[in-house]
């Protein structure tokens, strides 16, 4: 990335609002460079509109959004990408995700790529209402309150997309 310093700029200029940066680069230096500038997301153009919008609506609710890509990049300081991936193979996955079922993770991973419930339920052939039954079961399972904290909770236990 050429340069961060507009990041600081709009933080200073308008503060409490979030930053996310829309960008055509996949790569993971520009992602971290983007976090330590103090962006609260950045979005890869290569992202469905139902994960972007998804994404955006994670930051808005005051979390932070970076691509799952990001997390093995090296030399920069601790954050919450930090996390050694749980699905690697050198792991495995973390007792947190192991406490889902296999049907739950299927559709954690479809939360964590964007889909609606209506789209989870269309991809599975199920009712929606079965959906969101099963994704309140995940959301308990991981001790979170709503579908973002899942997926950021997801993402800090290494979850890999």
């Amino acid at each position: 990335m050429r340069g961060t310093s507009g990041i600081s700029r709009m933080i200073e200029e308008q503060p409490g609002v979030p930053v996310v940066i829309l960008s055509g680069s996949i790569d993971a230096g520009d992602v971290v460079a983007c976090a330590e500038a103090g962006a609260n997301g950045y979005l890869p153009k290569t992202l469905s509109s139902t994960a972007m919008l998804n994404a955006l609506r994670l930051v808005l609710s005051g979390e932070k959004y970076f691509p799952s890509f990001a997390v093995g990049a090296t030399a920069r300081p601790a954050t919450e990408m930090d996390r050694e991936p749980a699905n690697s193979p050198a792991s495995g996955p973390s007792p947190l995700l192991e406490r889902l079922e296999p049907r739950e993770r299927i559709i954690l991973g479809m939360v964590v790529d964007g889909a609606t419930n209506k789209e989870i339920a269309r991809a599975l052939d199920l009712q929606e209402v079965t959906i969101k039954v099963q994704t309140r079961n995940i959301y308990r399972k991981l001790g979170a309150a709503n579908r973002s904290q899942a997926v950021r909770i997801a993402m800090e236990n290494g979850w890999q997309t």
